[in-house]
């Protein structure tokens, strides 16, 4: 997540002028900031003491156990900076690799849109695929079809979106034969 908003605000700060309306800016500035902000209070246990109340609702909710083994995981990061730097910067290579898929994906339907939209649109397109759905279809369409139908055009916007579920379902498919014929 924090690999995918970091190219999104990359690229907001170098081209988002043209191509995003002001609420969309705002709000990748505000999940960026609130990412920003968990990462912190994960990894700094005096500013996190602060917020015990935070435990009281989470535990009439039942939540309080996943919280506080999340909290654990996460400071734990902190004895680990080397390698936790190595994560994040191959999750941004992962993330640009998926991201030059749909920019090839949309050559193939002849979209003519510069790399950088892409860099813009596709970390809030995968973001939507975590909202919770059938494998994150549906929103993840949902938002194709919000970003780039004022560039392309909503059948367009649409066609690309399921192209990238058939390659992904495919790549998928792929995977899972592998995986049952290798034992």
């Amino acid at each position: 997540l924090v690999s995918l908003l970091s190219i999104a605000l990359a690229a907001l700060l170098i081209a988002g002028e043209q191509v995003l309306s002001y609420n969309m800016k705002l709000s990748i500035f505000i999940i960026f900031a609130l990412v920003m902000f968990l990462i912190y209070f994960s990894l700094n246990k005096r500013f996190a003491s602060k917020f015990k109340f935070i435990l009281v609702i989470l535990k009439k909710i039942k939540l309080d156990d996943i919280a506080k083994r999340t909290y654990t995981v996460f400071n734990n990061f902190k004895n680990h900076k080397g390698v936790s730097l190595l994560v994040f910067i191959t999750s941004i290579a992962a993330q640009v690799a998926f991201i030059l898929v749909y920019f090839i994906l949309s050559k193939s339907l002849s979209l003519k849109l510069p790399f950088l939209t892409f860099l813009l649109f596709i970390p809030l397109v995968m973001a939507a695929s975590l909202i919770p759905s059938l494998g994150g279809t549906g929103p993840r369409e949902g938002c194709f079809i919000v970003l780039f139908a004022g560039l392309v055009g909503k059948a367009k916007a649409m066609a690309l979106a399921l192209m990238s579920l058939g390659c992904f379902l495919s790549l998928g498919i792929a995977g899972g034969i592998v995986y049952l014929l290798s034992g």
